[in-house]
């Protein structure tokens, strides 16, 4: 291969080379001066070690995060940014850059760690220093906002840990909640603190709603009603750190742990919480904050909810039904989508525990016009159990199809019978007689059915 005579083969190179050019002397291409000059002429190679094609400099952060801000803004790739005679200054301050980088970098070593306090139980271990990448950013304020004057990281790589990562760490879940629990204080702040005492004394506040309740009391307690002093006041509000209580979320029924269980018999501050990361007063402030969210939101659900008499509670419901009722519905969906119409039948009724009443009820549903014969073929073939099909005579069956007729039961009753969800009930029928139908076909064929599911959210539970 060619590159063989720039490595190994760089005395045949030459003499290849030299033999060209007596044959081209020889037939008069190059004159002979010319040719004796060439061949006495000697191929100095590059010494790739001492004279490199790239001359490496040190990875610096701040020149990477630099040349990478500016590249975006010019809409150049890095290596057209390169090659363009300009410059260009950062607010970032070059020393203390330097200085973080090294202290960054210097974590790495054992014996810097260990003076640093990184050692120790439930922390790191000597031979696990390297193994950490750190990161940090320094912002500076100023009366034209707030300047970035350090942005570095452990990594020497031009991957930047600030810009270039997205971490789910429980830290700074705490420091999400809580900065949208002070923002919920200046929301407040904003609200009421322009009101006189006798406004404030006032002002309703559902028992639930914790944080408009502090709110209101803070204010009616303190003449300086400075913003400040007021989230200042609210890092000191206190929540207790014990694991015992379980709390709803989401995803259900949860019980949380601190990392330390000295503190599970503590009270402390947020501010507390927050300098040594205890997680129990975090999950009942997040708590709060969902309380204050669901009062205070301009459509008050939850007031809403009360009032049978509010007019936009009927509205409310109907649309969360809607909504519910379609997430279930496309649920089943991808469940009998790329199926065939006896593969579909075939995957609704494994997800029942057959028995003769459940059986008759789906038919008789999904397969109205039926007759008897059919009817009684279907329900028998589909039992598990010999001895509850040998006992099942043909009274039985035709009291069955009487029973469960078109127009005996509604479609939640019918899913009910079955044990099954109504609106899966109801798609495995709409696709029998629809087979090439679409999502979008079955969710609005299905608005009636999905209000009908949900029929029980509109009753009031006052009576009289």
């Amino acid at each position: 291969r060619p590159s063989h005579y720039l490595a190994k083969g760089r005395a045949e190179l030459a003499e290849l080379t030299d033999s060209h050019i007596r044959l081209l002397a020889q037939a008069n291409i190059i004159d002979r001066p010319l040719a004796e000059a060439t061949l006495a002429a000697k191929v100095t190679y590059r010494d790739w070690a001492q004279q490199p094609t790239l001359q490496p400099i040190e990875t610096n952060k701040g020149i990477s995060v630099a040349r990478t801000r500016l590249s975006n803004l010019l809409n150049r790739p890095l290596y057209d940014l390169d090659r363009l005679d300009l410059s260009a200054t950062s607010t970032l301050h070059g020393d203390l850059q330097r200085s973080v980088s090294q202290y960054l970098r210097d974590l790495a070593d054992p014996e810097f760690a260990a003076k640093v306090g990184l050692l120790g139980e439930r922390l790191l271990t000597p031979a696990s220093t390297t193994q950490v990448r750190y990161s940090f950013t320094l912002f500076e304020r100023g009366a034209d906002g707030s300047r970035v004057r350090v942005q570095t990281d452990s990594t020497d790589q031009p991957f930047d840990i600030n810009e270039g990562s997205k971490l789910e760490l429980g830290s700074t879940a705490k420091m999400r909640v809580l900065t949208t629990y002070l923002e919920i204080i200046a929301e407040l702040h904003g609200r009421y603190a322009g009101m006189s005492t006798a406004e404030l004394r006032k002002v309703t506040v559902e028992e639930p709603d914790r944080l408009t309740r502090w709110a209101v009391d803070y204010l009616l307690l303190n003449k300086d009603r400075d913003l400040a002093k007021m989230l200042s006041a609210a890092l000191d509000r206190t929540y207790s750190a014990s694991p015992a209580e379980a709390f709803f979320t989401g995803g259900g029924l949860h019980r949380f742990n601190n990392f330390r269980r000295e503190d599970n018999e503590r009270i402390p501050t947020l501010r507390e919480s927050l300098r040594e990361s205890i997680n129990l007063p975090f999950i009942r402030l997040m708590r709060d904050v969902v309380r204050y969210s669901t009062y205070q939101a301009p459509n008050n659900s939850a007031a809403l909810l009360k009032d049978d008499d509010d007019p936009r509670r009927q509205e409310y419901l109907s649309q969360f039904a809607d909504r519910e009722g379609t997430v279930f519905l496309l649920r089943f969906w991808k469940r009998y989508k790329d199926k065939t119409t006896q593969e579909r039948l075939d995957t609704f009724l494994d997800g029942i525990h057959p028995t003769a009443i459940r059986l008759a009820a789906v038919h008789r549903y999904l397969l109205p016009g039926a007759d008897q014969a059919t009817f009684n073929a279907f329900v028998r073939a589909h039992l598990e159990e010999p001895k509850a099909t040998s006992t099942l005579t043909d009274k039985r069956l035709a009291d069955l199809y009487q029973s469960y007729g078109p127009g005996a039961y509604n479609l939640p009753d019918q899913g009910y019978i079955a044990r099954v969800h109504p609106l899966d009930l109801w798609l495995v029928g709409y696709l029998l007689k629809h087979p090439d139908a679409q999502f979008k076909d079955a969710a609005a064929a299905s608005r009636f059915e999905r209000q009908e599911v949900y029929g029980w959210l509109f009753k009031s539970r006052h009576k009289g």
